[in-house]
């Protein structure tokens, strides 16, 4: 009987992996999401679930305080693209006009995450989002690049 319930559960298991897979059929990259890039208000909220962080969200899980800088806005940005490049599996798929946008994946699965950022030059600062495509936590890792970024930046 334990042998039964050993292959039940195996197959329990798999059965469940697969439809997570199943979830995610655009591969573990995800799909780009229509919801990036600036809107009037700046860039997009996140959706509900805390693989995300937002400079627009101003609490919560999501909030992350925007980056500030001295000087040209432009150049601070230039600056911003620069430190991404450095980042690994990091690609910049749009920088004009005061926007950037550059994905990066994981080293693992390869999931990908969406990182943007809008220059504010009125308010001095460049409002920031990163959000993972596909998966419920990301482990702190939006925060965490947002935060590098920052640092490196100042």
């Amino acid at each position: 009987m334990a042998i039964l319930d050993l292959r039940v559960t195996k197959w329990a298991v798999a059965a469940l992996m697969i439809s997570c897979l199943g979830a995610c059929a655009s591969g573990p990259g995800g799909v780009r999401p229509v919801n990036k890039g600036s809107s009037q208000m700046g860039l997009t909220s996140c959706p509900p679930r805390p693989s995300c962080v937002s400079s627009r969200d101003t609490g919560g899980i999501h909030g992350i305080a925007p980056l500030k800088f001295q000087g040209d806005g432009a150049v601070a940005l230039q600056r911003i693209r620069e430190i991404l490049a450095r980042m690994p599996r990091t690609k910049i798929i749009d920088a004009n006009d005061g926007y950037l946008h550059a994905t990066q994946s994981s080293s693992v699965f390869g999931f990908t995450d969406d990182v943007e950022f809008l220059l504010d030059p009125e308010n001095a600062q460049i409002q920031a989002r990163s959000c993972a495509r596909v998966g419920f936590f990301d482990f702190g890792v939006n925060r965490r690049r947002i935060e590098q970024v920052r640092s490196e930046l100042n």
